[in-house]
């Protein structure tokens, strides 16, 4: 499965289909909705193809172990390694989606608790 501009591609054995990501949020897990890591900022290592060249993802190490771990692997010409521009075209849209992600992650729970909330309660901000 990958997610390229507006459609989320997942790929069987003998084909790829490509499903509008519109189509694909209806779909969606409760949790995935009030999650607001698109980064996976509590791994040690978080990947995806997400602003990385085609065919290539990007690594993000999350701690110095991790980093250190990286590193080494890099030394030993386990990985081909090209630099992740800072641009809109690559960490720039990996920002992008992970403010994004929050926002709209913030709006369904503040949308959830309104709704549970006894009424005195359904005004305040969250």
């Amino acid at each position: 499965m990958d997610i390229k501009g507006k459609n989320v591609l997942v790929f069987t054995k003998n084909e790829k289909i490509e499903v509008p990501l519109k189509e694909a949020y209806r779909h969606k897990r409760e949790g995935c909705k009030v999650c607001t890591d698109f980064t996976g900022r509590l791994a040690d290592f978080a990947t995806g193809s997400v602003g990385a060249p085609d065919s290539y993802n990007s690594v993000f190490a999350r701690n110095e172990e991790a980093a250190r771990l990286l590193d080494e692997m890099i030394e030993e010409n386990l990985f081909d390694v090209v630099k992740l521009s800072e641009d809109k075209k690559g960490l720039g849209v990996v920002n992008f989606l992970q403010r994004r992600k929050e926002k709209n992650a913030k709006k369904v729970i503040r949308k959830k608790i309104r709704g549970v909330l006894p009424l005195p309660f359904k005004n305040m901000k969250f």
